[in-house]
């Protein structure tokens, strides 16, 4: 099995631009199966792809609630509603990216 520390370096090297095929090799030179390499590479390669087109449902729910109420005071001018949708829609945005800066604090 592959030592955590060895899994750190494999993620830190897939971050920087370093090749799978070259890692993947360097391992099998120190004497890792093809396994272990797999099992080590797996969990590494995530978080590199960290929001590569994935975005947080809070984000497409901020959206929502900031066009609905932009619809909703373009129709009826000074309606608490509009605000209500709008002032929620940003509210939900800032949540949710703190939120997401959380999560990314964990994983590093």
């Amino acid at each position: 099995m592959i030592p955590e520390e060895k899994v750190q370096e494999i993620k830190r090297l897939l971050r920087k631009g370093e090749p799978e095929g070259e890692i993947k090799e360097q391992l099998k030179k120190e004497g890792y199966t093809e396994e272990e390499i797999s099992n080590a590479i797996m969990p590494a390669r995530r978080p590199v792809s960290n929001n590569g087109g994935e975005y947080p449902l809070s984000y497409f729910l901020g959206a929502g609630l900031l066009i609905t109420g932009i619809a909703v005071l373009a129709i009826f001018r000074g309606s608490s509603l509009g605000w209500f949708f709008l002032l929620g829609g940003v509210a939900t945005f800032i949540v949710g990216y703190f939120i997401e800066n959380e999560k990314k604090k964990g994983q590093a």
